[in-house]
C-alpha cells in the first residue's frame, strides 16, 4: 500500500513505471492498450502528451492492442469495399514492395501508401508494413459466412471471445465495441447469443478478421424425439435463416453445449444422440447430405 506524505508541502506518491516502455506509467499503458485512442488519447496534460505519443504498449503496430485490432478491421473493410479500396496503381506498387521490388518511378503512389501506413520507409527504400500485408491478403483471401456465438466478454480489456464454427474450437478475440455496434446489445446480453459473421480462413486464429456481424434469431427448442417445435415459439422464416448448415449438438443438463443454430430435429425414434433437447433453426433449402450422416447428428 502506498503511503502519502503530508507536511508543509504535499508529496504525491510515485507511480509505478511501465516495465515495457520508458514513457508511461503502468496504469496508463493498461488503459491505453484497451482503446483505439492509445496512451496519447488517455493523457490530458499537454506537457505529457508529447512524451507518451507513439507508446509501443498501445500502438497500432503492437499485436493484441485495441488499436492493432481496429487497424486490421479498418484495412480489411477498405479492401472489401469496391468503391473505397485503393486505386489499381497503388495496389500494383504495394504488391511490388511486397515482392521486395523498388518502385523508383512511383514515388507518388509510395507517398500515398506511406500516409496510410501500408508501407514504411527504411532510409529511402519502402518496406511493406503489417497493415499493408493485411490489405493484400484481404483482397485475395476467401471469406465465408459462418455461425458464431459469444462465449465471454471482458469489459476491462474491451474484448470478447467468440466461437466461430467455420474456424474451429479455438476462440477468436474480437473488439467488444465492434460487437456492440453491430448487434445493439449490451455486453451482458451478448454472451450466448447466436451470430452470423463473415470470416476469413487463415492459418492462425490471430489473423482472423470478422466482418458483417449480425444477430440471428434465438434458437427454437423442440423436445427430444418429438420432432415438434414448441407451440410458444415460432420457426424462423427461411429468408432469415443462415446459409451455413450445422450439425445438431449434444445438450448437457438441458443447456446446449454450444449455442448454435441447427437444421433439423431428429424425428421420433431417431434422437439417440441427444440427451434432453436440441436447438433448432430451419435453414433455407438445407442440403440433406449435410444432415444425418455418420457423426452429423
Amino acid at each position: 500500500m502506498s503511503v502519502e506524505t503530508f507536511g508543509p508541502e504535499y508529496v504525491r506518491p510515485a507511480r509505478k513505471e511501465c516495465e515495457h516502455c520508458e514513457c508511461c506509467t503502468e496504469a496508463l499503458c493498461a488503459r491505453g492498450a484497451t482503446t483505439i485512442l492509445e496512451c496519447l488519447g488517455c493523457t490530458a496534460a499537454p506537457e505529457t502528451r508529447a512524451t507518451v505519443a507513439g507508446c509501443p504498449c498501445s500502438s497500432e503496430e503492437t499485436p493484441g492492442t485495441a488499436a492493432w485490432r481496429a487497424g486490421r478491421l479498418r484495412v480489411t473493410q477498405l479492401a472489401l469495399d469496391e468503391e473505397r479500396r485503393l486505386p489499381d496503381d497503388q495496389v500494383e506498387v504495394l504488391r511490388l514492395v511486397a515482392d521486395l521490388g523498388d518502385p523508383v518511378e512511383s514515388q507518388e503512389q509510395v507517398f500515398a501508401l506511406a500516409a496510410r501506413r501500408f508501407v514504411g520507409m527504411v532510409g529511402s527504400h519502402p518496406e511493406l508494413t503489417e497493415l499493408g500485408a493485411v490489405y493484400l491478403r484481404a483482397l485475395e483471401e476467401e471469406r465465408v459466412e459462418s455461425a458464431a456465438s459469444v462465449v465471454a466478454v471482458d469489459s476491462t480489456t474491451r474484448t470478447a471471445e467468440v466461437m466461430v464454427y467455420a474456424i474451429g474450437p479455438e476462440l477468436v478475440t474480437v473488439l467488444l465495441d465492434q460487437l456492440l455496434v453491430a448487434t445493439e446489445l449490451t455486453a451482458e446480453e451478448l454472451v450466448g447469443r447466436p451470430l452470423a459473421v463473415m470470416t476469413n480462413l487463415p492459418g492462425s486464429v490471430e489473423d482472423v478478421v470478422l466482418t458483417g456481424i449480425r444477430l440471428l434469431p434465438p434458437p427454437v427448442v423442440a423436445e427430444k424425439g418429438t420432432g415438434r417445435v414448441d407451440d410458444a415459439l415460432s420457426p424462423v422464416p427461411a429468408s432469415e435463416a443462415p446459409t451455413a448448415v450445422l450439425p445438431v449438438v449434444e445438450v448437457l443438463g438441458g443447456i446446449p453445449a454450444a449455442v448454435i443454430p441447427v437444421a433439423v430435429v431428429p424425428p421420433a425414434g431417431d434422437g439417440q444422440a441427444l440427451t434432453e433437447t436440441a436447438a433448432v433453426m430451419p435453414l433455407a433449402e438445407a442440403p440433406q447430405a449435410a444432415i444425418g450422416e455418420e457423426g452429423g447428428r
